[in-house]
């Protein structure tokens, strides 16, 4: 109850600051600085949006600019947040759920894992996505352990974030 309380107040509040002056100044006819030299950041939601996209995590390890993102944590610190922080955290791993039994049945029947390519064949045959993840990260394959994990792009993400 406490947290739909201040998400309610935080929304009331969102919208009581001053009014933008988006025509600029009335005598003068200028726009405000701010307003002429912010660029609009074009952003494409994830959610109910798929993907058939697995790259191989042996090859993509030897790059500098990505790192395995291990096991993440929802943070609880920000009530407003927190349910889409749960999803682009909770959604790749259940969304991988089905192809990883199919890896474990493969390993079980056949004594190894199998590797990328027969990996990203059977999911093109059974037409296989996985939920859509953030634009800097990449679900990844290791024929290794035959686990299915999700790498980050640093320099993409400091890209698309703006240097955070």
């Amino acid at each position: 109850m406490r947290l739909l309380t201040i998400a309610a107040l935080l929304l009331f509040c969102a919208g009581c600051g001053a009014q933008d002056n988006a025509g600029g100044n009335a005598a003068d006819g200028q726009q405000p600085a701010a307003k002429q030299a912010k660029k609009p950041r074009k952003r494409e939601g994830v959610i109910n949006k798929t993907t058939d996209e697995v790259v191989n995590l042996q090859e993509y390890l030897k790059r500098p600019e990505i790192q395995e993102l291990g096991n993440r944590k929802i943070p609880i610190a920000d009530p407003v947040t927190q349910a889409t922080s749960a999803y682009m955290l909770l959604a790749p791993k259940a969304g991988t759920l089905g192809m990883q039994q199919w890896v474990k049945t493969f390993q079980a029947t056949n004594e190894r894992v199998p590797t990328y390519d027969e990996f990203i064949a059977f999911m093109k045959k059974e037409r296989i996505k996985f939920p859509k993840i953030r634009p800097y990260e990449l679900y990844a394959y290791d024929e290794l352990t035959g686990e299915i994990s999700v790498i980050e792009d640093i320099e993409k993400k400091n890209e698309i974030l703006g240097g955070n």
